[in-house]
């Protein structure tokens, strides 16, 4: 149980991080979630924005994030072939 906000976890390592989210860690600014691995929190941020830079190639559909464009990308050259 994690000494300041009583949360129960089940493994030890869970509970490290749940300590660690009370210490100097990023925290998302539209929702109390805590990261605790450095980019985490740049990486989750578009999802509170429409903005949407990374498109596929073949399709033209829009993609917040980097790695959802190049995902999609190999399923939709998957469908050409």
């Amino acid at each position: 149980m994690c000494h300041i906000c009583q949360n129960k976890v089940i493994q030890c390592s869970s509970l490290m991080k749940q300590i660690r989210c009370h210490e100097d860690v990023d925290v998302c600014s539209e929702y109390p979630k805590c990261y605790y691995i450095a980019g985490e929190l740049k990486h989750h941020e578009p999802v509170h924005s429409d903005f949407k830079p990374f498109c596929c190639g073949l399709c033209g559909k829009a993609f917040k994030r980097k790695d959802a464009v190049l995902r999609h990308f190999q399923r939709c050259s998957d469908r050409l072939i």
